[in-house]
């Protein structure tokens, strides 16, 4: 997770661990970043969603939820990981 984290950077939001050694490299503008860490037996993606800036909260939650976010963070950002095979 540490390594996902490190590497989102715009345009990058997602990285793509491949089972075999492989130069990093970037794909899709930049958008994805193919690399290679020792010991990983399957193929993961990791993809991070951006929910944006507190002042677009109130279109995507109920007003209680984006009232309640908005006293604590000024972002709000979601790392999910999956395997290829569910992917």
């Amino acid at each position: 997770m540490a390594h996902a984290l490190k590497h989102f950077k715009a345009p990058t939001d997602f990285v793509i661990y491949e089972t075999e050694e492989v130069p990093e490299h970037f794909e899709d503008e930049g958008r994805s970043l193919s690399t290679f860490i020792p010991g990983t037996m399957k193929k993961v993606y990791a993809k991070l969603d951006d929910y944006g800036p507190p002042d677009k909260w109130d279109e995507l939650y109920d007003k209680e939820v984006a009232d309640e976010l908005k006293k604590g963070i000024r972002g709000r950002f979601v790392v999910t990981f999956m395997l290829a095979e569910e992917y």
